[in-house]
């Protein structure tokens, strides 16, 4: 129930920063499993936004060995070009217990397979920049500008006003 009750609260807060977002005429990019009861519940309000589409992928057609149906929910059109369901032609290792996992420093973990399956593969991460670099417009709020400026200020105002 913790769990529940902290997702439920991350995905109001995920709204709010939206809301704000699209003020500024920032574009939203939300990524969740497909099968996600986020999309039916907080995120549900996402979708009325001006602009917005839901794209829909497989990531073992991004080199995952896991299929891991996901949605996208966002303003950038562009990354409607990430829409690709799994073709077929190959196998899919099950998102289910853990298996054992080469560490960086030499030693081997137990590792949950669906902490795996979130994993961005290079390839995925790739295609995604490239496609959010395209769609970006010049004028749009970057790090360092003023408009990004103007939208970290309406963030700090939203989270002073909110009570202890």
């Amino acid at each position: 129930r913790r769990k529940v009750r902290l997702g439920r609260m991350c995905a109001h807060v995920t709204v709010g920063v939206c809301e704000l977002a699209s003020h500024f005429g920032i574009p939203l990019c939300i990524e969740h499993p497909r099968a996600s009861r986020i999309w039916r519940g907080g995120l549900h309000r996402l979708h009325g936004f001006p602009g917005v589409a839901e794209v829909f992928y497989d990531a073992c057609m991004y080199g995952s060995p896991f299929q891991k149906p996901t949605e996208l929910l966002t303003a950038f059109r562009a990354v409607s070009e990430l829409a690709r369901m799994c073709n077929g032609d190959h196998a899919h290792i099950l998102a289910e217990g853990s298996s054992k996992v080469l560490q960086s420093d030499g030693t081997f973990a137990w590792v949950n397979r669906t902490t795996q399956a979130g994993a961005y593969t290079p390839l995925l991460c790739r295609k995604w920049a490239k496609l959010l670099a395209r769609a970006s417009p010049l004028h749009a709020a970057r790090p360092g500008s003023a408009e990004w400026q103007k939208f970290l200020d309406a963030l700090d105002e939203t989270e002073a006003a909110k009570p202890p």
